[in-house]
């Protein structure tokens, strides 16, 4: 596939077009994946409006490939968190956490990850009240 040699040589305008054209669908795993290469590049080019869109087209096809689901879900955490919206980022990683069951395709550690990082960029209110929390329980 073109678009994945392209993606790796960083050639990212012709891995879009690539992509563009086998991600019409998401019921086969490289539809999966080209889709979500679309909203990930979309959102590398400063476009997470687009990304969203797409991002969003991708959860109403409702894909049997639970990688790229997941994959999906970590990019909108990831545009949520560029828009400064950490409540919502916060919550789309939580349930990838709470739901997300495979433990050995790396999803869960990038959520974790993610979410510690969260945890370290909380302004110190946030940080107070939540230990605060966790010594009242």
């Amino acid at each position: 596939m073109s678009a994945k040699a392209n993606y790796s040589l960083n050639n990212f305008d012709d891995a879009l077009r690539d992509f563009r054209k086998v991600a019409t669908e998401v019921t086969s795993v490289e539809g999966a994946e080209s889709k979500y290469r679309v909203a990930e590049l979309l959102n590398k080019k400063d476009k997470p409006a687009e990304a969203e869109k797409v991002i969003t087209e991708f959860i109403d096809q409702k894909s049997p490939h639970q990688f790229w689901m997941a994959k999906v879900f970590l990019l909108l955490a990831d545009i949520s968190i560029k828009k400064g919206d950490s409540l919502q980022a916060r919550a789309t990683l939580q349930s990838l956490k709470d739901y997300y069951k495979v433990d050995n395709d790396g999803i869960l550690d990038e959520v974790n990850a993610k979410m510690n990082s969260l945890d370290q960029n909380k302004p110190n209110t946030e940080k107070i009240d939540n230990q605060q929390n966790n010594v009242q329980q």
